[in-house]
């Protein structure tokens, strides 16, 4: 990832996005003024004149790359298994030949965000720290990192650069044990070394990016870092008085466990997603999670859980028994819930048979008849695995994300990585906190997540498990088109996508950002009500 290192000359002024992109225009010209030169090549000058005026063109148009070009893998691909990705023609070609609405689908296919990344080797949270995916939800700075380090974005002057990456892995360098020196040492250092870049210190570092998207010593780092860098973090919760700090989302699971799968550029392949081991989705909705929060909390969002599992049936045509796979860890301080636990023989022979499929390659059992026993919310003898609860979400019609340490959860986009419809609970229908925190990547929310009242779910929750069985028998249209929405725009969002851009929807957002114009919150979605009038809302 080595690249030149600013040098102490006079910082030169920079010239605005929107006029790069009209300049990248103009670099796609080049071309013409390259045939002309060989007119004139022909007519008086020697080929060896001609053969440098191509050269310097084609020099121009890898630092800024025609639009085109903008939506593909890193132009210096490295060789490729035979089964492990596509050559960039095949790439251009396949991309040609998605409908309207797939290639012009995100901001990725119109902007382009001209970016210089430090040599990561000066850093020491960088070169004394462990590299790869140490964690299953958070540790996306690697992976950004990894997919720059070849980006058809990334110039090598900084003065040609609309942003600047700080190479540091935060979320390593916060973590115990996975670095040789420690968060402080390793700020410091990172903040002594930029200091003496005048590209740094020409706008005080708010035109530089670095992510922080674990929640190990999130407050430390923020008070680290300051008021200045842009800072992309996992979730929003707790930083809101930190108007530098905007959205990068979870890693899926997927991506973890198909993590030594990629290719030399750190994609994931399209031959290995496709061979993933898919079953018939004949679950209604999945929750699978923890009981924090049983004792109570402030945030009554987080009683959510408790209510899933607390509130029984007492209307007997409203029970939940074969379509629904809602269960919660057997961790309980205090009074357990008023819930079965799940047949602990029969819930091993279940995980174990979900466990046994391949997540990546040749499934034999691709269309088999797997057990048919499903929980309906029971108390769990033991921990899923990851690869478990993907294959219930690929099952699962739709996916609840009830309210965690934030708002928002890794559920999010594991949901939309198994093509299961999010189901959210808000309790604000307009301005809602968990809008907030799903503000990033111009991502589609509006036309895919179903929403429903918090106080509503917490009075009745199994009147929403009604309400959505209901829909895949009455709505079956309405929820393939929200599936196909996902289909069309989950690479802008979910890393493990075969042509994933997320690293660069990341940067677009951070010099959104840096420009001001980046939304602090989602577009609400309709807001599903039932309609009658409510009791006092449960203590």
């Amino acid at each position: 990832m080595a690249a030149h290192e600013p040098t102490a000359c006079a910082a030169q002024a920079r010239r605005s996005c929107e006029q790069r992109v009209a300049e990248t225009d103009g670099f796609s010209q080049s071309g013409s003024w390259s045939r002309r030169a060989v007119v004139l090549v022909v007519v008086g000058l020697t080929i060896l004149i001609g053969g440098v005026l191509l050269s310097a063109s084609a020099a121009r148009a890898d630092r800024h790359p025609h639009p085109k070009r903008l939506r593909q893998h890193p132009v210096e691909l490295l060789p490729l298994g035979r089964n492990l990705g596509r050559a960039f023609e095949a790439l251009e070609k396949a991309e040609e030949e998605l409908p309207e609405s797939q290639t012009e689908q995100s901001q990725s296919a119109r902007i382009t965000v001209p970016f210089y990344m430090y040599d990561p080797n000066h850093f020491a949270g960088f070169q004394n720290c462990s590299k790869g995916l140490w964690s299953i939800k958070h540790a996306i700075d690697y992976l950004f990192l990894q997919r720059l380090e070849n980006h058809a974005w990334r110039v090598r002057r900084p003065e040609d650069a609309e942003l600047f990456v700080v190479p540091v892995l935060l979320s390593t360098l916060a973590a115990e044990g996975k670095c040789k020196v420690g968060l402080q040492e390793g700020i410091t250092q990172m903040k002594r070394y930029l200091a003496g870049s005048t590209w740094f210190t020409e706008h005080d570092g708010r035109d530089h990016l670095i992510l922080m998207p674990g929640f190990q010593k999130h407050a430390q780092l923020l008070n680290l870092l300051g008021h200045n860098l842009i800072i992309g973090s996992y979730t929003r919760d707790d930083m809101r008085d930190h108007a530098n700090v905007f959205v990068v989302g979870f890693l899926d699971h997927y991506a973890s466990l198909t993590f030594n799968t990629r290719n030399a550029s750190g994609y994931f392949s399209e031959w290995n997603y496709r061979n993933s081991a898919k079953l018939p989705r004949d679950l209604v909705v999945r929750w699978m999670g923890s009981n924090r929060y049983w004792n109570g909390s402030p945030i009554k969002p987080r009683l959510n859980r408790k209510a899933l599992f607390e509130v029984r049936d007492t209307n007997a045509t409203r029970e939940v028994y074969h379509d629904v796979f809602l269960t919660i860890r057997d961790h309980f301080k205090g009074s357990p819930p008023q819930a079965p636990h799940c047949n602990g023989s029969e819930f091993m022979a279940f995980t174990e048979a979900y466990g046994s499929l391949p997540c990546v390659g040749e499934s034999p059992v691709l269309n088999a008849t797997l057990s048919s026993w499903v929980a309906d919310r029971c108390v769990q003898p033991l921990t899923f695995s990851r690869q478990v609860a993907q294959r219930i979400t690929e099952r699962a019609h739709f996916s609840f994300v009830l309210y965690g340490d934030n708002p928002e959860s890794d559920t999010l986009y594991n949901s939309i990585a198994g093509r299961s419809i999010p189901v959210l609970f808000v309790e604000d229908a307009e301005r809602d906190h968990l809008y907030e925190c799903m503000a990033h990547f111009d991502f589609p929310w509006k036309d895919i997540v179903l929403v429903f009242s918090g106080s509503e779910f917490r009075r009745d929750p199994m009147r929403v498990v009604q309400h959505l069985r209901h829909l895949v028998a009455s709505e079956p249209d309405d929820l393939a088109r929200r599936v196909e929405t996902i289909d069309a725009y989950a690479r802008d969002i979910v890393w493990s996508e075969p042509d994933s851009r997320v690293h660069e929807s990341i940067l677009i957002d951070a010099w959104r950002h840096m420009k001001g114009t980046l939304p602090r919150r989602i577009d609400p979605p309709k807001m599903h009500v039932f309609g009658e009038q409510l009791n006092t809302e449960r203590t």
